[in-house]
């Protein structure tokens, strides 16, 4: 999909907590940021529970996987790892 090697495409789920570990461990990152969102507002009307899922409990899961591999790293990975908050001001 992407031709760039410095990106890697993974289709997923944020909530799922061991993809994303694994995912964190293979490819020793040194930020994430967080995209995550619902294509169409349509769907929040017709499956809010979904959406919020996706939203509050995958988010957290992804701060527990992030949190989890945040401690495992020593010296200046540890220093510079970032997380934004947001993108923008």
């Amino acid at each position: 999909m992407l031709e760039n090697q410095r990106h890697t495409f993974v289709h997923g789920e944020i909530g799922d907590l061991a993809t994303v570990s694994k995912l964190l461990a293979e490819h020793r990152l040194g930020q994430i940021v967080n995209l995550a969102a619902e294509s169409h507002v349509d769907r929040s009307i017709d499956g809010p529970a979904r959406v919020r899922a996706d939203h509050v409990v995958g988010t957290f899961r992804l701060l527990e996987a992030t949190r989890a591999y945040w401690t495992g790293l020593t010296g200046s990975e540890r220093e510079n790892f970032r997380f934004p908050a947001r993108l923008y001001r």
